[in-house]
């Protein structure tokens, strides 16, 4: 019977060290998550600061061009290579209140129709 308490009590003084060591580590674990959290809010915080000031500045600089007329006839890519828009670029122009013009077109009454379609369309 002695032999056998002897047996129990050693396996319950392990059973002790390992749920004492499992504790330690979940504890451990525990801080190294909360470690990683901080670690990523501040990383958001960052990258959400320097995302607004950079869509800011580039906000500022659009509003800059735009007054300034320093627009660029915009752009549209196609498969081998990248090419005006001629419909983008008559519809800034449009935009921009210069006459709308097309090619192969004759700029006569008829076109004033035309004109006046546009900018239903545009408003």
């Amino acid at each position: 019977m002695s032999k056998f308490r002897n047996d129990t009590n050693q396996v319950l003084s392990e059973a002790a060290l390992t749920e004492r060591s499992v504790v330690k580590e979940r504890n451990m674990l525990s801080r190294r998550l909360s470690e990683c959290e901080s670690i990523l809010e501040n990383h958001e915080k960052v990258f959400c600061q320097k995302f607004r000031r950079q869509l800011a500045n580039k906000y500022c600089e659009i509003v800059t061009d735009l007054q300034q007329g320093n627009v660029k006839p915009p752009r549209m890519e196609t498969g081998r290579s990248k090419v005006p828009s001629r419909y983008a670029e008559t519809y800034l122009g449009e935009l921009c209140g210069e006459p709308l013009s097309r090619v192969g077109m004759s700029s006569s009454k008829g076109n004033e129709g035309e004109k006046s379609y546009v900018r239903y369309l545009i408003k």
